[in-house]
């Protein structure tokens, strides 16, 4: 078999670099605004106002992939950027993983540079996401810079997003379960790929609630009767070898995922084997663990 695992390359142009947005007030003498300049203030103002309440209507809509997440947008501040409150109730700030936070962090950018990028048009710099822990104490923060969203690729940061998803699930596997099957449910929660190929279908059937990362091969051309013991014997090896030599699939065991199972079916669908690869069967080196 070809095992293939998720592509962790992303580049987005102009990440990491500094922008330096220039602001200049240009007003009469007097310091009077005058009217067409009071018309055009308004009706900026009204524009951010549309574009906050639609921020708010995705953080609602997607307060699934943040854990149940309770968002404030409380708008425009002096120094002309947005403020938005995220409240993480059920938690305590220190339960937090860095893991975790960087999966939010990179899911805001996402999400702020899809349903909000006009921000940037009406001069507001960043938008300041605060994130609060159920006793209300701030545990973490992250800045969004509108400019950023000018180099904005929707598919390349749905990529991103879920290279993030798996460790800050696995971080908490253990200790919030309940937190981790939600996110398990979110799109972005793609388990490392096995490629199909001629005679064999792949079908990733998720993550059990132990966490155990499970597939079904099926074997299209051959009856599970006609599998010897010896044929049996070269899938637990082939299992053994497509995760333990596999970076990215051995990346899981580091992120907290136990082990994988592979449920070999035949072309009817009756069952050939299942082989067990846990992160002690790759430390053995040898498929059977010992």
């Amino acid at each position: 078999m070809k095992w293939f695992g998720v592509d962790y390359r992303y580049v987005i142009a102009g990440v990491g670099a500094v922008f330096i947005l220039a602001y200049e007030f240009v007003g009469t003498q007097s310091g009077e605004i005058q009217p067409d300049k009071q018309e055009a203030q308004n009706s900026k103002a009204l524009s951010v106002e549309a574009l906050n309440e639609k921020l708010a209507s995705a953080l609602t809509a997607n307060s699934a992939s943040l854990e149940g997440v309770k968002a404030s947008v409380l708008g425009q501040d002096e120094k002309s950027n947005i403020n938005v409150r995220l409240n993480f109730a059920a938690r305590k700030g220190p339960s937090f993983t860095d893991a975790e936070k960087k999966y939010f962090k990179t899911f805001l950018f996402g999400l702020t540079c899809v349903e909000a990028p006009s921000y940037y048009d009406h001069s507001i710099g960043n938008v300041n996401y605060e994130f609060l822990d159920g006793e209300g104490t701030r545990f973490d923060s992250a800045k969004i810079q509108t400019k950023a969203c000018l180099n904005f690729d929707k598919n390349l940061n749905s990529t991103y997003i879920s290279r993030d998803l798996l460790p800050a699930i696995g971080s908490i596997l253990h200790d919030q379960p309940k937190t981790a099957q939600q996110l398990l449910k979110t799109p972005y929660a793609k388990i490392p790929e096995i490629e199909s190929e001629d005679g064999y279908e792949v079908t990733p059937l998720g993550i059990s609630e132990d966490g155990v990362i499970r597939y079904r091969i099926k074997h299209t051309q051959n009856l599970a009767a006609n599998f010897s013991q010896e044929d049996k014997h070269r899938l637990v090896t082939g299992g053994f070898n497509g995760v333990c030599l596999n970076q990215q699939f051995r990346d899981r065991f580091k992120e907290g995922f136990p082990a994988y199972e592979i449920e070999h079916v035949d072309k009817n669908n009756q069952l050939i084997d299942k082989v067990f690869v846990s992160e002690d069967t790759c430390r053995s080196g040898r498929p059977d663990g010992r």
